[in-house]
């Protein structure tokens, strides 16, 4: 009699448990936050090499570490405090839609509709969203880390004034490529500071790559080899050729340069999408 009772009971919970797994609305489970991998403020940038990522600090911006109790990985504050931009890593279980509304409904934001878009090369989700009196974009994207999550947002009353800045931080974000990007000079008018320009966002890196090319001239010939470091690779895209046309500024083009003038004369141009200065 004992064993039948215990074998019923067994039944009856096994039916409880697998209707509860089929109930028809069930909520949508948080995404676990992974483990933290260390990084590292260097040169203007948050490196993180166990992720194979970094992030150009934005002109105007703080460092922001997680506090005692917060699972963000890491983010950006403005100097004013009304933007704000995390980064979290997420456990790569379920789809990128799954993954944005269970970390939206664990912080209590509310998403708009979610867009399928492509980000730093790869499928990505992209939704506005509100928390209270802020508003913002959550955007999450597939990364051979796992799924890389940023969260941005600011005051909801200015958030047509600011969403242009906001989002630029955003896509400061960057994954580092799996080996340097080799670039092939083609045009006598390049430069090592347009080279630089390019492929890491920033004129001012042509002395990185001087040297990790071992050049002894910063001129440049066609058919020259340079190799970007990959961990200053902002963009794996060949050069085009309308970027000879950032070699000086407007009110300079034209004017011829001084003999002895090389890359040490050239603009502090940039490309990186650090919103404005």
């Amino acid at each position: 009699m004992r064993v039948c009772v215990r074998v019923c009971v067994a039944v009856l919970l096994a039916a409880v448990v697998g209707l509860a797994g089929c109930e028809p609305g069930q909520e949508v489970r948080p995404p676990r936050p992974r483990p933290k991998p260390t990084g590292e403020l260097s040169g203007g940038r948050y490196l993180n090499r166990g992720l194979g990522l970094f992030w150009s600090q934005p002109a105007g911006y703080r460092p922001w570490r997680p506090e005692e109790g917060q699972d963000f990985l890491f983010g950006w504050r403005s100097v004013d405090g009304k933007i704000q931009v995390r980064l979290w890593v997420l456990a790569g279980e379920g789809s990128l839609e799954t993954a944005a509304r269970g970390l939206a409904r664990s912080r209590g934001w509310r998403l708009g509709p979610l867009r399928v878009i492509s980000w730093l090369g790869r499928r990505a989700v992209d939704a506005g969203l509100t928390a209270g009196e802020r508003a913002g974009r959550l955007r999450v994207v597939a990364a051979p880390a796992g799924r890389l999550a940023v969260a941005a947002s600011t005051p909801a009353a200015e958030l047509a004034v600011r969403k242009a800045a906001m989002v630029a931080v955003m896509e400061g974000l960057r994954l580092i490529p799996p080996g340097d990007v080799l670039h092939t000079v083609k045009r006598r008018a390049e430069t090592l500071a347009l080279v630089a320009l390019w492929y890491t966002g920033s004129a001012r890196s042509w002395r990185r790559l001087k040297d990790y090319n071992h050049l002894r001239s910063t001129r440049l010939s066609p058919g020259q080899e340079i190799l970007i470091p990959a961990e200053l690779v902002w963009r794996a895209e060949p050069m085009p050729p309308w970027v000879l046309g950032l070699s000086r500024p407007p009110a300079a083009r034209g004017r011829k340069v001084p003999r002895g003038k090389g890359e040490e004369s050239a603009p502090d141009l940039e490309l990186l999408p650090t919103g404005p200065k």
